[in-house]
């Protein structure tokens, strides 16, 4: 009875330490970005207006796509449902995409992306593309041509512009397919790992409509490329912090033959969106101008000139009930801010 008294005791120990360790970890990372670091920012007042609210009954909803009237949100949990509205938020439509049941899709994994007229589902795991377009929203599977992708932008009607692991130099890279052409061009140069050739690239991609511009913005350190249309590197852009290395600790799961975080990363710019030759950038650390409830109670917006770079200024967008943004979009002056529960639409002055 003892030697069992004293394994549930040596169990219940390495229990409570390991837990001990992984919130002293998870402390350790949220005080690094809410401690003041070595940049400052720039606050023009009264910039944003009184928001507008929409109240979402799921958490399952993201941006699928816009136009200068409208944006779309799209489902996780029901890839065929698609949310409409006006940026008044005074006209809400539910809209069915309608897909072929012969067609094999895991619905879990996919994307919606709508640029109107047109509408994409795009699934990165089988992989494949349904197209159609509005009013019907009658979706047709299209002939994909490329691999297995974690990420993806369109870039036309027939292109799109993915992320995938490549086997050989065991990193993500670029790659744009064209399925009118049925033409694959990888771009293994333009993501730079530092470290890993997974997690350090992890990052978001935004396209800028009005240009055609794209960017690649890192999660994990102060860094962003800017990509014309074909794909081609105009410049290699920093935030204004000085995270230049990303703050990643890795560990092998041999069971699963998988990688992990070991320890919460540093997480530097956690969303981003390209509008109208600007960079709008999610950053999560606090500048040593910025007090701490401010900082606390709201998600800081840096901007950036698209042409060049150059920062600009910042804005807040407030949290709403007690919750942070999961992602936002500007279009022209006006500003989607998406939660847990609800939305937000905001009109901007820059």
């Amino acid at each position: 009875m003892n030697i069992i008294f004293k394994k549930i005791f040596s169990l219940l120990i390495c229990a409570i330490a390991s837990t001990g360790i992984v919130f002293s970890l998870f402390i350790y990372s949220q005080n690094i970005n809410h401690q003041k670091n070595s940049f400052t920012r720039l606050f023009p007042p009264h910039f944003l207006s009184k928001p507008r609210l929409l109240e979402l009954s799921l958490n399952s909803f993201y941006l699928a796509g816009y136009t200068k009237s409208n944006f779309f949100l799209g489902n996780r949990t029901a890839a065929a449902f698609v949310l409409q509205s006006n940026y008044s938020l005074s006209d809400t439509q539910h809209l069915i995409l309608r897909t072929p049941a012969s067609i094999s899709i895991i619905a879990s994994a996919i994307r919606v992306m709508i640029d109107s007229p047109d509408v994409f589902m795009l699934e990165g795991i089988t992989p494949r593309k349904l197209s159609g377009h509005f009013p019907n929203l009658v979706m047709t599977e299209d002939n994909f041509v490329g691999p297995p992708f974690n990420a993806v932008i369109t870039l036309s009607k027939g292109s799109l512009l993915l992320r995938a692991y490549d086997d050989s130099l065991h990193k993500n890279i670029l790659v744009s397919s064209n399925a009118v052409g049925k033409e694959i061009r990888l771009f293994p140069n333009i993501l730079v790992a530092i470290g890993d050739g997974v997690f350090s690239l992890d990052g978001n991609i935004s396209k800028d409509f009005t240009t055609g511009n794209i960017v690649y913005v890192y999660f994990y350190r102060n860094e962003f490329v800017c990509l014309d249309s074909n794909i081609k590197v105009i410049y290699q852009g920093h935030t204004i912090d000085s995270i230049q290395t990303p703050h990643i600790k890795l560990s092998r799961i041999l069971s699963d033959q998988a990688t992990t975080f070991s320890a919460p990363p540093l997480m530097v710019n956690y969303t981003a969106c390209a509008n109208a030759d600007y960079l709008f950038v999610n950053s999560k650390l606090k500048a040593k101008n910025e007090d701490d409830l401010s900082f606390k109670e709201n998600s800081v917006i840096d901007i950036y000139s698209l042409k060049s770079g150059e920062y600009r200024y910042s804005f807040y967008i407030p949290d709403h009930d007690h919750g942070k943004i999961k992602s936002f979009q500007v279009v022209d002056h006006k500003l989607v801010a998406l939660y847990d529960h609800s939305l937000l639409t905001f009109w901007m002055q820059y």
